[in-house]
Order: C-alpha cells, then sequence, then structure tokens
C-alpha cells in the first residue's frame, strides 16, 4: 500500500533535504511498530498553546500499530521545546520554514510509512479510542478510502 501512496505523490516536489532537518527517522526507534498501520501527522507552527495536549492525546493511545510524524515550519516560540520532550515517541520530525499547512501536509506524506494517514492538527486532540475505533472500522470496511470521525475543538 505505501508503495502505491509514493506512486501517488510522484506529481508532488520531492523534499530534497527532509532527512536532514529535526529529528531523523531511525528503524526501529522511536515508533511502536516498522510497519505501521496508521501514520499521523502533525503539522505546527507556534503552537506551544496545545502541541503538548495534542501530543499526549495521541500517544496515549491503547492502539499502538502507528508512527507519528510532525513537520513543524520554523516555530519561534516553545514549540520545538515540545517536540523535544516528547521526540522519544516520535517516530520523524523536522523544524524549517515552509509554505503553510499543507505544505507540511504534503512533507508528511511523502514521509508516511502506514497504510492509513491521518491528521492530528497541533490544537486538536484524540479521544482516549480514537485509534482503536478507527482500527474496527478498517477491520470493518477494508475497502473504504476514506474515514472519518466527529471533532470537537477546544474552543
Amino acid at each position: 500500500m505505501t508503495e502505491n501512496l509514493t506512486e501517488n505523490f510522484k506529481s508532488f516536489d520531492r523534499i530534497s533535504d527532509v532527512d536532514s532537518e529535526g529529528g531523523l527517522r531511525v528503524e526501529g526507534k522511536n515508533q511502536h511498530n516498522t510497519s505501521p498501520l496508521i501514520t499521523v501527522i502533525t503539522a505546527t507552527f507556534n503552537s506551544e498553546k496545545y502541541l503538548e495536549e495534542s501530543i499526549l492525546s495521541l500517544h496515549n493511545q491503547k492502539f499502538l500499530n502507528y508512527e507519528h510524524i510532525i513537520i513543524d515550519g520554523g516555530s519561534t516560540d516553545k514549540t520545538i521545546d515540545i517536540i523535544k520532550k516528547y521526540e522519544q515517541n516520535i517516530t520523524y520530525w523536522c523544524s524549517s520554514n515552509d509554505k503553510g499547512i499543507y505544505d507540511a501536509f504534503n512533507k508528511g506524506m511523502q514521509l508516511a510509512k502506514g497504510e492509513y494517514i491521518g491528521f492530528l492538527n497541533s490544537d486538536d486532540k484524540y479521544s482516549d479510542d480514537a485509534l482503536e475505533i478507527l482500527n474496527k472500522y478498517i477491520k470493518k470496511y477494508p475497502k473504504k478510502d476514506f474515514i472519518f470521525g466527529a471533532v470537537q475543538k477546544h474552543w
């Protein structure tokens, strides 16, 4: 499935220096599984207010067959300190100027190794059993290309 994702995104500009930025992807380190079912991508920029709560909502999930990729747009607040605090549970992170959230999403998708891609915005959080519920739907509807759930915003 990952090969198909790579094939589908050939038209996007490839990231030439993505491996030289931030925390490096190391096989078998900082990830629960080397072939994750789900890649969760968090795009962030100056997100110190809610980022830690967002990260913890993912890292406290009981379902562990995921990888977490954080793409930061060059934050100047305490965002990087928060990322570094949890980097032992982050599969890959980087920080560099980008062209906004969609550019960050594209970078994250290029790095994704999961069969499914999910997004966790830096000011959102998952419910305690979000990935368990998602996994049940994936098993129940294996031919679906897109699954989404309700979102409760902090405001």
